[in-house]
């Protein structure tokens, strides 16, 4: 596992966010996963969107940043340093249901404007003042 989990929300012109649905976790997330060997955060944000969406995107900025704390068994906890950035999408084009229903991690995508993103999803509260700023 790589050391860095950044995530990242996706925001497109009429200012919502891209998410995926996992169903191992039961719930709306934005695209995330964690770095490869020697990866920066940056590279790791564009690839996992990628993989988890079909849409390439270039970074415009940090939404924020946290610790998330992997359980390695008590009493030892890992702390994960987790960067998630805002990007815009460039090209590419959004997984077909068919892929999406290949794709393993992921079992939906679709795009929430600041008054539809779950509620659920992780920081809602930041970005759905993001959204706000950019709608």
């Amino acid at each position: 596992m790589g050391r860095r989990t950044p995530a990242r929300p996706v925001t497109d012109d009429e200012g919502r966010f891209l998410c995926v649905y996992s169903p191992v976790r039961n719930e709306w997330e934005t695209p995330g996963g964690a770095g490869d060997p020697g990866e920066i955060p940056s590279e790791t944000a564009r690839r996992e969107t990628r993989e988890e969406t079909g849409v390439e995107c270039e970074l415009t900025g940090v939404l924020h940043t946290r610790l998330m704390e992997i359980d390695l068994g008590a009493p030892e906890r890992l702390p994960i340093p987790v960067v998630e950035f805002t990007v815009r999408p460039v090209g590419g084009a959004e997984l077909t249901d068919d892929e999406v229903e290949a794709h393993g991690e992921i079992s939906d995508l679709d795009w929430f404007g600041p008054e539809e993103l779950p509620s659920e999803i992780r920081e809602y509260e930041q970005k759905r003042a993001h959204l706000r700023s950019v709608s």
